[in-house]
C-alpha cells in the first residue's frame, strides 16, 4: 500500500507541474489555506488552488494562471478582473 501511496504521489505531482503556465477558472471556497493564508479553490478539473485575493472573492469563479506547483495543490495568480463569466 505504501508503494501505491508514493506511486499516486508522483503521478499527481507531474500533473500538477503540466499544469504550470495555463489558464484555469476556479471556484473560491469560504476558508484560507491555514498555513500560507491565501484563499482555497478548485478548478473544474479538481486542481487545488491556492490564490492571493480579497475575502470578496469567497463563493465565486475566477480566472487564474498557474505559476508553481507543490505536491497536493497549485499557486496560482488572478488574471485580469479576476471574477470568471
Amino acid at each position: 500500500m505504501d508503494r501505491l501511496r508514493r506511486l499516486q504521489a508522483v503521478i499527481t505531482a507531474g500533473v500538477l507541474r503540466q499544469t504550470i503556465g495555463t489558464r484555469l477558472q476556479v471556484l473560491i471556497e469560504q476558508s484560507r489555506d491555514l498555513r500560507s493564508q491565501r484563499l482555497t479553490g478548485y478548478s473544474d478539473t479538481y486542481v487545488k488552488c491556492l490564490v492571493e485575493g480579497s475575502d470578496q472573492l469567497r463563493g465565486h469563479r475566477v480566472d487564474v494562471c498557474v505559476s508553481a506547483a507543490e505536491s497536493d495543490h497549485v499557486l496560482a495568480e488572478l488574471v485580469g478582473n479576476a471574477l470568471a463569466s
